[in-house]
C-alpha cells in the first residue's frame, strides 16, 4: 500500500507540472522549501521535463540527482520513474545506446513491481528510439505494445499519439495503407483535450494525400494545418506546412508563389534549428530555384540540403551503432548468465562427491563403488563444463568479430560514400538540364576530382578491409628492402602530391631490409603517404625516415600540415567513425588508419603518432629486421 501511495504522489506531481507549467525559478525555490525526500524527488523531475527539449544536460543532471535520492530510500518505484526520465533525456541529447539501457532498465523494474502505467511510458519512449534509429519494425512493435496499456488506463492523450506515431511510421516505410488506416483513427480519437497535437497529425494527413497523388486535399490539409499551427504556436510544423504548400504550387506551375512559399519554410526550419527540416526545405528550395532557371542559388541550396543529409546520415548510423551495441551487451549478459549457472552445476556436483564420500565413510561396505561413481559422475560434469566454456567462447568471439566488420562497413559505406556520388549526381542534373555553363562544369571539376578520388581510396581500402576481416589475411613474408616498396607507392602517387606542390624527402637507409609481407607494407605506406598528402599544405615537405630499434626497423612519415589536437590523436586507430577534410577540402573516414593498424599488428610490429596543431604530424611504426 505504502508503494502504492509513493507512486500516486510522484506521477502526480510529475504530470502536473507538465501539464500546467510552472516557472522554472518558481521550481528552484520550491525545492529549496520541501522537506519530504518524495517531494523533492517529484519537483527534480518536473524541472527535468521543463528542460528536456531546450537543455538535455541539465535535464540529465536534475533526473540524476532524483535517482541518487530515490536509491538512497530503496523505492523501487521512484527509482525506476527516475531512470525513465533519464532515459528520454538521453534519448533527446541524441545518446540513444545510454536512453536504451535506462529506458530497458525502468521497465524491467516497473514489471517487477506491476506498475502498469510506467510500463506503458517506457513501451510508448522505446518505440520512439527505435523511430529515431529508422528501425520501424522495432517502432512499431514497442508502439503496439504500449498502445494497449494506453487504451485499458483510458489515456487519451497518449492513446490518440501512439496511433498517430505507428501512422508516421508507416509513412516513412511509404506503407501508405497502413499509414492510412492508424492515422484515420488517429484522426478519430482527436479530441478538445489534446488540440496541442493537432498539427502533427494534420501535417502527416497532407504528406499522406501528397504520396497519394491527391494534391487538392493535401493542399487543404496544409493550410488547415497551418492555422491549427498559429493557434498553439507550433513553428516546427509550420515550417513542414509551408514547404507543402510551396512543393503543391511548384506541382501546379506556380513558380513564384512556391519560392515565396519555400522560402518561408527555409527560414523557419533555421530558427527552430531542426537539421531535419533545414534538409528538406533546403532541398524544396533548391528544386523551386532550378524551376525558375536561377541556378546560382539552387546549387547553393542543393549543396546546404546535401550537407545537413550527410548529418543527419550520420545522426542515423551512430543510433543503429547504439542499437547493435545495447544487442551485443544483452548478448554478453546472457552469455554471463550461461556462465554463472555452469559454475553453480559444478558446484552442486562437488556438493554431490561430498555427500557421496561421507556416505562412503558410514557405509563401509559400499565405499569402493560409491568413489567409483563419483569420481565418474565429476570427470563426465568437468567434461561438460570444459565443452560449454569453449563453445561460449567461440560463440562470444564469433559474434564480437562479426559485429565490429558489420558497423565498420555500414559506417563508412553509408556516411563516406553517399555524399560524394550525390553532389556528382546534382552536378549531372545540372548538365543535363543545360542549367550551367561550360566555364561552370570546369570550375567544378576540381572538386569532383577530389571527392571520385577519396572514393576510390575508400573503396580500395573498404574491400581491402572486407578480404581481412571476412576470409583472413594470409601472411607471406619474406626479406626486401623498404625503400623499393616507397618508391613504388609515390610513382603511384605522384600526381597527388604534384598537384600540391609537395616535395617527397627520402631518408630511408638504403640498406633498410626487414621481413614482412610486401603487398601488406604497400598498403600501409601508401595510406599514410596519401594521409600526409591529405593533410599537408602546398609548397611544403613529406619526409620519410628509418631508424633501428633493437631488432626491428622503425619508419616515419613526416608532414607540415595542420596537425591534430589531444583529443583527435586519442581517435587515431580505433574503430570510431572519425570524418575529415584535408587542406583541399579532401574528406577522410579513418578506414585507412584502422587498416594500418591492423596490418602493421599482424605483421608483428608497432604503430603510433605524434601531432600538434599547426605543426604537422609524425606516423610511425616498426617491423622486424630481415634475419
Amino acid at each position: 500500500m505504502l508503494k502504492r501511495i509513493v507512486c500516486v504522489i510522484c506521477w502526480s506531481l510529475v504530470l502536473k507540472g507538465l501539464a500546467y507549467p510552472v516557472n522554472s525559478d518558481s521550481l528552484s525555490a520550491m525545492l529549496d522549501t520541501v522537506t519530504s525526500d518524495v517531494s523533492r524527488i517529484g519537483t527534480l523531475l518536473v524541472m527535468s521535463d521543463q528542460s528536456v527539449y531546450d537543455d538535455p544536460n541539465r535535464a540529465i543532471d536534475l533526473a540524476n540527482q532524483a535517482l541518487s535520492i530515490s536509491n538512497e530510500l530503496e523505492n523501487p518505484t521512484l527509482i525506476a520513474i527516475s531512470q525513465h526520465r533519464l532515459g528520454k533525456a538521453y534519448g533527446l541529447k541524441g545518446d540513444l545506446l545510454k536512453s536504451l539501457l535506462y529506458i530497458t532498465e525502468s521497465l524491467q523494474v516497473a514489471e517487477s513491481i506491476g506498475d502498469r502505467k510506467l510500463m506503458a511510458h517506457n513501451l510508448g519512449d522505446l518505440g520512439n528510439v527505435y523511430w529515431m534509429a529508422g528501425d520501424f519494425i522495432h517502432a512499431v512493435d514497442y508502439y503496439l505494445r504500449a498502445l494497449t496499456f494506453f487504451e485499458e488506463q483510458l489515456d487519451v492523450d497518449r492513446t490518440f499519439a501512439m496511433y498517430n506515431n505507428i501512422g508516421r511510421v508507416y509513412l516513412d516505410g511509404e506503407e501508405l495503407d497502413s499509414a492510412g488506416k492508424y492515422l484515420g483513427i488517429a484522426t478519430q480519437k482527436m479530441d478538445d483535450e489534446i488540440v496541442h497535437l493537432k498539427p502533427v497529425l494534420l501535417d502527416n494527413l497532407s504528406e499522406l494525400a501528397f504520396k497519394l497523388n491527391d494534391y487538392e486535399a493535401s493542399y487543404s490539409l496544409a493550410q488547415t494545418c497551418m492555422e491549427a499551427c498559429h493557434e498553439v504556436d507550433d513553428s516546427r510544423t509550420l515550417a513542414l506546412a509551408f514547404r507543402r504548400l510551396a512543393e503543391i504550387e511548384l506541382i501546379r506551375g506556380n513558380q513564384e508563389e512556391a519560392l515565396k512559399l519555400a522560402k518561408t519554410a527555409y527560414d523557419l526550419s533555421v530558427d527552430v534549428d531542426a537539421f531535419k527540416f533545414i534538409f528538406k526545405s533546403a532541398k524544396t528550395l533548391s528544386n523551386v530555384y532550378f524551376a525558375v532557371s536561377d541556378t546560382e542559388n539552387a546549387y547553393k541550396f542543393l549543396q546546404v540540403a546535401l550537407s545537413y543529409e550527410d548529418s543527419l546520415q550520420s545522426a542515423v548510423i551512430k543510433s543503429q551503432l547504439a542499437i547493435h551495441n545495447l544487442k551485443k551487451h544483452q548478448v554478453e549478459v546472457e552469455l554471463l548468465t550461461q556462465k554463472n549457472e555452469l559454475t553453480q552445476e559444478r558446484a552442486r556436483n562437488q556438493q554431490d562427491i561430498i555427500i557421496a564420500l561421507i556416505i562412503a565413510m558410514i557405509l563401509f561396505l559400499v565405499l569402493i563403488y560409491v568413489v567409483y561413481l563419483g569420481r565418474r559422475q565429476k570427470i563426465r560434469a568437468n567434461k561438460v563444463l570444459v565443452d560449454k566454456n569453449l563453445m561460449i567462447e567461440k560463440q562470444s568471439e564469433q559474434l564480437q568479430q562479426l559485429n565490429d566488420f558489420k558497423n565498420k562497413v555500414f559506417a563508412i559505406v553509408s556516411h563516406d560514400m553517399r555524399s560524394p556520388m550525390q553532389s556528382l549526381f546534382g552536378v549531372v542534373d545540372l548538365i543535363s538540364r543545360d542549367l550551367i555553363t561550360e566555364a561552370e562544369i570546369k570550375a567544378l571539376l576540381p572538386d569532383i576530382k577530389s571527392k571520385m578520388h577519396n572514393m576510390k581510396s575508400l573503396v580500395e581500402n573498404l574491400l581491402q578491409w572486407a578480404r581481412s576481416s571476412m576470409d583472413g589475411e594470409t601472411i607471406m613474408k619474406s626479406d626486401f628492402k623498404v625503400n623499393e616498396v616507397l618508391n613504388e607507392v609515390l610513382e603511384s602517387s605522384r600526381h597527388l602530391y604534384s598537384e600540391k606542390g609537395i616535395q617527397i624527402v627520402d631518408h630511408l637507409a638504403p640498406d633498410a631490409v626487414i621481413n614482412s609481407d610486401r603487398r601488406l607494407l604497400s598498403i600501409v605506406i601508401r595510406n599514410l603517404i596519401i594521409n600526409a598528402i591529405k593533410f599537408s599544405n602546398e609548397q611544403s615537405q613529406i619526409v620519410v625516415s628509418s631508424h633501428d630499434k633493437d631488432d626491428q626497423i622503425g619508419i616515419s612519415i613526416k608532414d607540415q600540415g595542420v596537425g591534430m589536437d589531444e583529443e583527435q590523436l586519442s581517435k587515431l586507430f580505433t574503430h570510431e567513425m572519425v570524418n575529415s577534410l584535408g587542406t583541399f577540402g579532401e574528406r577522410g573516414s579513418g578506414l585507412g588508419l584502422i587498416l594500418c593498424h591492423d596490418f602493421v599488428h599482424k605483421l608483428g610490429g608497432e604503430i603510433w603518432a605524434e601531432s600538434e596543431p599547426g605543426k604537422g604530424s609524425t606516423f610511425s611504426f616498426s617491423l622486424p629486421k630481415a634475419s
